[in-house]
């Protein structure tokens, strides 16, 4: 089985680099980029879809703006014209994650490390009840961080299986501490057998970033992230081969 490719992307790419990348967006994605406001969204947006094309673009051998997407109901996009190769995207502050895969439904998901966050209250709020005893024993300094390991994984967990918030965040517990390499859910409402068809591994990323993989099946593995992908103009596709 192949491994999952995992991809980091830098979104502060050079205007004409910018400008390349959203040459390549339908007109569907351009309306939703429109909606942002704030021109620091809308540019992360622009290059995170743009990049994001790029790159499968890449690995089938066509063209960026020849694809088109189609969305599950909870929005989970996926290639109309070749669904089995299967991929997630996840932005948060100058950076993205993207994990492509031949073989099996997956999920990602990235956040940014940010101050001024009630973490404590946010993981009151939406976590399982062993999730919250786990972290009750977090020292202070270290919460945040365990709290976006968990969430992370929740997030990775909901996008691989295309639920979006629809199956709730405390109906199911993600294992804590480091991950490297995939594990089971600790404990779900649901039937048993769901707990291990998701394997959830830790996505190592650059400082002030977390990250995690969901992945369907057994036996998956990751290549090493390919760090800072596409970080301006000119720079060439770094391939997991070396091409």
């Amino acid at each position: 089985m192949e491994p999952i490719q995992l991809w980091w992307i830098d979104l502060n790419p050079s205007k004409p680099r910018q400008m390349k990348l959203e040459s390549w967006l339908c007109p569907e994605e351009r309306a939703r980029a429109d909606r942002f406001i704030p021109p620091e969204v809308r540019r992360r947006f622009t290059c995170a879809r743009g990049c994001l094309r790029e790159l499968l673009a890449w690995s089938l051998g066509c063209r960026a703006q020849e694809l088109r997407f189609a969305y599950g109901e909870q929005g989970k996009p996926v290639l109309m014209d070749h669904p089995e190769l299967r991929f997630n995207l996840s932005h948060s502050g100058e950076r993205a994650l993207v994990g492509v895969s031949w073989q099996q439904e997956l999920g990602v998901d990235l956040e940014h490390l940010r101050s001024g966050v009630d973490f404590r209250g946010l993981a009151a709020r939406f976590f399982s009840e062993p999730e919250r005893r786990a972290l009750e024993k977090i020292p202070e300094s270290l919460f945040p961080r365990e709290f976006l390991r968990v969430w992370t994984r929740k997030e990775a967990y909901l996008k691989a299986r295309g639920t979006g918030l629809a199956l709730p965040l405390a109906d199911f517990a993600v294992p804590l501490g480091e991950l490297p390499s995939p594990r089971e859910l600790t404990w779900t409402r649901e039937r048993p057998e769901e707990a291990s068809r998701w394997p959830i591994q830790e996505v190592k990323c650059e400082e002030g970033y977390v990250g995690a993989l969901c992945a369907e099946g057994p036996k998956w593995r990751a290549a090493p992230v390919l760090p800072r992908f596409w970080a301006g103009p000119g720079v060439a596709v770094e391939t997991p081969n070396g091409c």
